[in-house]
């Protein structure tokens, strides 16, 4: 083995001074892979020697395996020795590449040289820069070889990880860096930073070649684990209180990339519970990061693979609903925000501090923003979310309103380094150049620089939250104006009068002219239990109405709108009508009385009459205003018309307490409050109220009253819809004019007709006086002389 490192050295030293002399012809001949290809199959030939003192007898060969330990450690650390000094002399060789220069400041490493240094052009910076990742991420191998390989009672992962992170910086868009970073997380079972770097090692420019076929895997892996009950993530990799949603949201993940889950939208709901309260009670959210760009990153992986249509479906609809709660969090904590702040003389001189549940949401709901800009499209031409986004749509608006109002965007506020959400992101190819663009480039469109203490002093938070607030509102600004690429989308925004407005796109009650009106304040936004309705759960005739904020041309459905409020013009002069005239004896009741829980049991001399008459429909103020708009040509009234005009009397022909011969209510005066149709000089006696011409005439006569939108006429001829058609009143009627009726029994008939009664007297014999006076007999007429044995 001794022999094979001297080899090994020998051929570095002649693959280094290749490239320094020549590196587009040690390019061509592909020095740089043979010559790591040499340092993987000595690495190989280690680890199987190593192997054998782990099993069986040698396990007891103790000094051997020292000595093959101490021998490894001398390959890496001369492996590591070489590739550092390798960026040493590409830093020192080569001048006008910064990239390269700040990597090897940052490794301390000596870039000074004797030789002027060779100029480079466009095409081999790149070359220079490819080299220098490439040798970052074999020192980061070279590390994590150390910690695999020799038996320690802790790994150290630090020295692979940060080279692996420096590698990541320097070529945000190759995703090799990224898979060795999840390789990392594998080898400590963190599964949740596993998939991460695996989404992350696809989603770039190059995507690392074996990035899909192990993020599969892992999937299947913790789809095996969850079927057998075993949990998923370690519990001492997990922030206290955060396993539970560690577990679902990689379970979910995992099952929608295995194919589609029949309980996605269960978990969708409880994984957005779990992380609403991680985001409003705990005080560190850093998981809140990695979800957001793992759910980004899936969506963007999902639209790439052919199979993985529905997949797609579900990830961008869990991402509407994330971006829908974020909001929603937001728009609480601006509320209370204009709460506290409401009676302070000082509230217009300087802007409030940003709550705390908004500085943890802030950066991720930043990233969010940039996801609606880039898949705007996909969103709109999506027929599955259009519920969805129609929810979307008005909380959005007052998110931008509220900000507007709370925290006024500054002309002059500009950050000029890197966000942290920035540094993050860059290269990530679920964003479009267009917002990569407005994200790492100043107004000037020069790239901006990570932040450091020399070039941009020590950092302002505060500054950094109303930055992403102002980044949020321009986003918005980008959407209502339809600057840009933008142009072409049907979207149902617009900004007016200061405000943003939102295009409502069904039959709403607000108008354009008071949405405008009204201030940001009036604006509610929807409540918490209606996030859990929207989740999976909501129809499209379950959406809250629009708010204040939300918005809709004045023409548009006019028809309807002048529908609705013609019936509710009617259901006010109705209700307004009935409580008017509720307690005048001589009014006009509309209101039919409520049907009784029993059927009602017809008399037998009203067996002729039809089930429909006896039964009135209900009418409501819709089919009010169709009966106005309806042309007025019909012949013959429906039923619903009789139903409004005739009302249910209750028989008592039935009762104890019928009329005898002579006391019926036709020969009884009628009282003088009562009032009359005019009666046709050809009808004598009664009124037939049962006349199809008098209830055509009628109906026609109420038609025209409802139309005019004025209270009923009253009448001066007694209709079944008059002070006489309740029970009560017909009653109290019967008993004023007849002095021999008796009391009224407290049982009385539920039988309720829908058609006129016409009494008559019943032809029968009296029965004979008794000559004490039967109970219930009518005292004697003062016509006729009392009896001898009858007291006068």
């Amino acid at each position: 083995m001794k022999g094979c490192l001297t080899h090994e050295s020998r051929f570095r030293s002649a693959c280094q001074d290749f490239l320094l002399i020549d590196f587009q012809a040690a390019a061509g001949k592909k020095v740089e892979d043979r010559l790591w290809n040499a340092h993987t199959k000595v690495n190989s030939r280690f680890r199987q020697y190593l192997a054998h003192f782990r099993e069986g007898e040698g396990k007891k060969k103790v000094v051997e395996r020292r000595k093959a330990e101490k021998l490894y450690l001398e390959f890496i650390k001369s492996s590591q020795r070489f590739y550092r000094e390798y960026i040493q002399r590409l830093a020192s060789t080569f001048k006008d590449i910064p990239e390269i220069m700040e990597i090897a400041q940052g490794m301390k490493l000596d870039t000074l040289s004797a030789d002027p240094p060779q100029t480079v052009d466009d095409a081999l910076k790149k070359q220079l820069i490819d080299s220098c990742y490439s040798a970052l991420v074999q020192l980061g191998d070279l590390s994590r070889y150390r910690e695999t390989e020799l038996q320690t009672n802790r790994r150290n992962w630090g020295p692979a990880v940060g080279y692996y992170n420096k590698a990541a910086t320097l070529n945000p868009t190759d995703g090799r860096s990224y898979h060795q970073l999840a390789v990392v997380a594998l080898a400590d079972e963190d599964h949740l930073r596993a998939v991460y770097y695996l989404y992350r090692a696809i989603c770039v420019e190059n995507p690392a070649p074996q990035a899909k076929k192990n993020l599969d895997l892992e999937c299947k892996k913790l789809r095996s684990k969850s079927n057998q009950g075993k949990p998923i993530s370690n519990a001492a990799l997990v922030v206290e209180g955060c396993r539970d949603l560690h577990d679902r949201f990689l379970i979910f993940h995992a099952s929608c990339l295995g194919g589609d889950p029949d309980d996605q939208k269960d978990q969708q709901i409880e994984i957005l519970r779990l992380l609403e309260d991680q985001i409003r009670d705990r005080s560190e959210v850093s998981i809140l990061g990695k979800l957001v760009l793992v759910n980004l990153a899936a969506g963007k992986s999902a639209t790439q693979n052919v199979k993985g249509t529905r997949s797609f479906e579900i990830f961008q609809s869990f991402n509407v609903k994330t971006f829908f709660l974020l909001l929603r969090i937001l728009l609480d904590e601006l509320q209370e925000l204009a709460k506290s702040t409401t009676n302070k003389h000082d509230a217009t001189k300087d802007l409030p501090q940003v709550p705390p549940v908004m500085r943890r949401m802030l950066p991720h709901l930043r990233l969010y923003s940039g996801w609606l800009l880039t898949t705007i499209e996909l969103l709109l031409a999506s027929e599955s979310l259009v519920v969805s986004l129609r929810q979307v749509w008005p909380l959005y608006v007052n998110v931008l309103n509220a900000l507007m109002q709370t925290f006024p965007p500054k002309a002059g506020l500009e950050i000029q380094y890197l966000l942290d959400e920035d540094v993050d992101t860059r290269g990530f190819s679920a964003f479009s150049p267009f917002v990569q663009k407005t994200r790492l480039c100043d107004r000037t469109g020069a790239t901006k620089q990570m932040h450091n203490d020399a070039a941009f002093g020590p950092r302002n938070p505060e500054q950094e939250m109303l930055y992403r607030l102002k980044c949020l509102v321009t986003d918005g600004m980008l959407l209502a104006r339809k600057q840009g690429g933008f142009k072409s989308l049907p979207l149902p925004l617009t900004f007016a009068h200061m405000r943003f407005i939102y295009l409502e796109e069904t039959d709403g009650v607000t108008r354009l002219e008071d949405q405008v009106a009204h201030p940001v304040e009036s604006a509610s936004a929807p409540s918490v239990e209606s996030v859990r309705t929207y989740i999976g759960r909501t129809s499209q005739h379950d959406i809250p109405a629009v708010q204040a904020t939300c918005q809709q041309p004045a023409t548009f459905e006019a028809e309807n709108s002048m529908a609705s409020r013609m019936e509710n013009m009617v259901d006010n002069l109705m209700r307004s009508e009935a409580r008017r005239h509720a307690n005048n004896s001589g009014a006009v009741m509309y209101d039919l009385p409520p049907p009784t829980a029993s059927a009602p049991s017809v008399p037998q001399g009203l067996t002729h009459r039809s089930i429909s008459q006896s039964q009135p429909l209900p009418l409501t103020a819709r089919d009010l205003v169709q009966r106005i708009q309806q042309p007025s040509s019909a012949s013959q009234p429906n039923a619903l018309d009789q139903a409004v005009n005739v009302a249910v009397l209750p028989s008592i022909l039935n009762t104890p307490f019928a009329p005898r011969p002579g006391e019926t209510p036709e020969s009884s005066p009628r009282p003088s409050t009562a009032h009359r149709f005019p009666e046709p000089a050809s009808t004598p006696g009664p009124a037939r109220l049962s006349s199809s011409a008098q209830f055509q005439a009628h109906l026609m006569h109420m038609q025209d009253q409802v139309q005019m939108r004025t209270s009923p006429l009253e009448s001066f001829e007694p209709t079944m819809s008059s002070h006489y058609s309740t029970p009560t009143n017909m009653n109290t009627w019967v008993r004023a004019n007849d002095l021999g009726q008796p009391q009224l029994s407290p049982w009385r008939s539920s039988f309720g007709s829908a058609v006129p009664v016409q009494h008559h007297a019943i032809s029968t014999r009296p029965p004979d006086s008794s000559p004490f006076g039967a109970i219930g007999e009518s005292r004697p007429k003062s016509s006729r002389a009392p009896n001898s044995d009858q007291a006068g």
